[in-house]
C-alpha cells in the first residue's frame, strides 16, 4: 500500500505561481503563444495537484490504483492546457480592446490542436510521479 505524499506546500506554491504569472501576463503585450501556454501549463499543474489531493485524499492505495490515479490526473491536467490557453486568449481579448486583435482564429486552432500532445505528456509525467512515489515509499 502506498501512502500518498502531502503536497500541501507544493500545491500552494503552484497556485501562488499561477496567480503571479496570470497577473503579469495580463499586462504583457505579446501576441505569441509561448508565454500564454506557460501560464496555462502552470494553472493546469496546480489544478492537477489539487485534483490528486481531492481524489486520493489521505487513504492508502494499492500500487496499481495509485499509478492509475496519477496517470489519469496527469492525462486530464495535460488535456486542459489547450482549452486553458484558448480561454486565456478569450479573457485577454475581452479585457484589451485593440483595433487589431491580439489573437487570431489560427492561434485558437493551434492551441486546441496541441491538446493531444499535452495530454500524452501529462499522462507520462503523472505516471513518472506515481512511479517515483511508489519506489521511494516501498
Amino acid at each position: 500500500m502506498i501512502q500518498p505524499p502531502d503536497l500541501t506546500l507544493v500545491r500552494r506554491i503552484g497556485w501562488g505561481l499561477a496567480g503571479v504569472l496570470w497577473f503579469f501576463w495580463i499586462a504583457y503585450e505579446d501576441r505569441g503563444l509561448e508565454a500564454l501556454t506557460f501560464v496555462a501549463l502552470v494553472i493546469a499543474f496546480a489544478a492537477g495537484l489539487t485534483m490528486l489531493k481531492r481524489w486520493v485524499g489521505g487513504e492508502k492505495l494499492a500500487r496499481r490504483k495509485w499509478l492509475l490515479r496519477t496517470g489519469v490526473v496527469g492525462l486530464v491536467s495535460g488535456a486542459a492546457v489547450g482549452p486553458l490557453t484558448a480561454l486565456l486568449m478569450l479573457v485577454k481579448l475581452g479585457l484589451h480592446a485593440h483595433p487589431q486583435l491580439d489573437f487570431g482564429p489560427e492561434q485558437f486552432i493551434q492551441a486546441f490542436s496541441r491538446t493531444l500532445y499535452w495530454a500524452a505528456l501529462g499522462a507520462l509525467i503523472g505516471l513518472a510521479f506515481g512511479l517515483f512515489v511508489r519506489e521511494s515509499r516501498v
